[in-house]
């Protein structure tokens, strides 16, 4: 009787081990926590130093080629761009209070 039992078990045990091995359940796996797990690791990304001072630092090139077209419609399509860049970006990080301004002037669209 012990015997079959142990036979099962260890039937059921190679079974999910070949399944495993094959992908299904751990693509299964991924798929539910894989999509958790990026997003995490994105938040994460996003509060770090680095995408921060990156960010600010796109912010500053956009600034300088915006202050430097005379072309409105040039203008235009830089604040569209900024808008959508900075779309979800805590302006609050933004040390420079001019480069702020800028932000707070194109998010508002008071820059005309």
């Amino acid at each position: 009787m012990f015997k079959g039992i142990a036979v099962a078990i260890a039937g059921v045990v190679v079974a999910l081990g070949v399944t495993f091995a094959m992908g299904t359940v751990d693509n299964a796996f991924y798929l539910h926590f894989g999509k958790q797990k990026a997003n995490i690791e994105r938040d994460i990304f996003k509060e770090g130093k680095s995408y921060t001072e990156g960010m600010i630092e796109d912010l500053s090139n956009y600034k300088r080629e915006f202050e430097r077209t005379k072309d409105i419609n040039e203008k235009e399509q830089i604040a569209n761009m900024i808008d959508a860049e900075f779309a979800n970006f805590d302006a609050n990080k933004i040390e420079n209070g001019t480069l702020y301004q800028f932000l707070m002037e194109i998010r508002n669209n008071t820059w005309r």
